[in-house]
């Protein structure tokens, strides 16, 4: 079955309840949700600042230790790799999960991978850290959760946008999980020219610890090279559609992808036996 197919079903089996919104997923660019905030969307209450605090303790307990860290000689990034063993990396997964599944999709859904990183001062510009989109399946889409301040200095995460302050989505190259067309691949590849680059203008993310980004990972987004500590530590959710209701405690399966079982991320099963 084909992703645009796929999609199609798991939206019949959907038995909750969905109205179409400015973050649905046709329209969803970026979108920022900061503590405090009276978002229509998401409810950022006590319960959810605690689970972030939590969170953020384990993770930095995790990476001062030296302990589940993978990929130690990656120079821009330090990598978390084992979270299943803290309840609320799973409970933030299951609000996100919720309030994606009501307001973006329209269906149910599954978190795909969790990826939990601290930036590095002094890191190559390479790889994310170029203007790029990722080529994801159009279906997928991530959320970024800063687990301390993040200002301009320290490593935000930043996306384009024209002069009206609209984002713009490529068009998956991603037909099914066996099939993919690059001709979609606007510029012929997935790293922006220095043309379209100058013709945007550049949207800096910055917030508080509990900020986080709604987005779609075929908008024109990086990373940024922090210049002063503490840097940038953060946990990336990526979601996909399913066609069935999970129970909660799966919705963060225990092979939900993370760094050492990363594979191809940007591509999933679309199987409903």
């Amino acid at each position: 079955m084909n992703y645009q197919d796929y999609f199609s079903v798991c939206k019949r089996n959907f038995k909750k309840e969905f109205k179409e919104s400015n973050i649905s997923i046709d329209k969803l660019g970026h979108y920022i949700v900061r503590p405090g905030d009276k978002d229509e969307y998401f409810r950022t209450e006590k319960e959810f600042n605690n689970s972030v605090k939590l969170a953020a303790d384990y993770v930095n307990q995790k990476i001062e230790n030296n302990t589940d860290l993978f990929d130690l000689s990656h120079k821009n990034i330090i990598k978390v790799n084992n979270w299943f063993d803290c309840q609320s990396i799973k409970d933030l997964g299951l609000y996100f999960s919720k309030a994606v599944e009501k307001h973006v999709y329209g269906c149910y859904t599954q978190v795909e991978g969790i990826l939990i990183y601290k930036s590095l001062i002094g890191g190559p510009k390479r790889s994310s850290w170029l203007w790029h989109y990722d080529d994801n399946v159009k279906h997928q889409i991530k959320i970024m959760l800063y687990l301390n301040d993040v200002s301009d200095e320290n490593g935000a995460i930043e996306f384009l946008m024209d002069g009206a302050g609209t984002t713009k989505k490529f068009k998956s190259s991603r037909i099914s999980p066996s099939k993919v067309d690059k001709s979609f691949r606007v510029f012929g590849s997935t790293r922006l020219p220095s043309s379209f680059i100058d013709s945007q203008i550049v949207s800096t993310v910055t917030g508080p610890v509990g900020s986080f980004i709604l987005f779609d990972p075929n908008t024109p987004h990086k990373a940024t090279n922090p210049a002063k500590s503490p840097t940038r530590t953060c946990i990336l959710y990526n979601f996909r559609p399913y066609h069935l209701d999970l129970k909660d405690e799966k919705i963060c399966r225990k092979n939900t992808k993370t760094w050492s079982n990363l594979g191809n991320i940007k591509k999933f099963n679309t199987s409903t036996e």
